[in-house]
């Protein structure tokens, strides 16, 4: 697929704006009537509610999945911050405080920080923003800093075209509901 704009800092604009012109490989296959394959199962999710959302509105509800024996509740939460976007800055803030503290939180659990954290953002410069808060974090915190080096798999903090491929226990994800509505809106406008 082609590089979107949707996930680009300010200072990403200098970089190639010879990107724009990229089509997408999909697209060309298709033009060339290219046989599709569809995907017919998925094994890499251990809790159904972690693929079911994909399943019914890309796959039709086609893709055979194993179900795990804990089907009943799902391992999916929303948990509204009450952030504010921050404007020229493009970062969420409060979020970005919320997903800290709630690290601390699993590090401190001696259950919880059993399970490796991935986290993830919808833009570099949020992530860049956690990444030096959790970085500010563990400066005044080298208990937790060593839980966490000592782990299976240390924490990971990516955006979303960057995350592809990484596994973690548990995965944060960060939102910025209203804005990206808005930057898909502009994006649909300017078609």
């Amino acid at each position: 697929m082609p590089p979107s704009s949707f996930f680009k800092s300010k200072d990403d604009d200098e970089i190639d704006s010879s990107l724009d012109d990229l089509d997408s490989i999909l697209d060309d296959l298709d033009a060339i009537n290219m046989p599709q394959l569809s995907l017919t199962w998925h094994y890499r999710s251990k809790h159904e509610s972690l693929i079911r959302f994909s399943n019914a509105k890309f796959y039709n509800n086609k893709l055979i999945t194993f179900p795990s024996t804990n089907d009943m509740v799902s391992k999916v939460k929303f948990i509204n911050t009450n952030g504010i976007y921050g404007g020229k800055s493009a970062t969420n803030e409060i979020e970005a405080k919320a997903i800290i503290k709630e690290v601390e939180r699993r590090l401190r659990d001696s259950k919880l920080n059993k399970f490796s954290i991935g986290i993830v953002t919808f833009s570099s410069v949020q992530q860049e923003l956690i990444e030096d808060m959790l970085n500010d974090f563990f400066t005044y915190h080298k208990d937790l800093e060593r839980i966490n080096l000592a782990s299976k798999e240390p924490i990971i903090v990516k955006n979303l075209e960057n995350i592809q491929g990484d596994e973690r226990d548990v995965i944060l994800f960060t939102i910025n509901i209203l804005e990206n509505l808005r930057n898909i809106w502009k994006e649909k406008s300017n078609d």
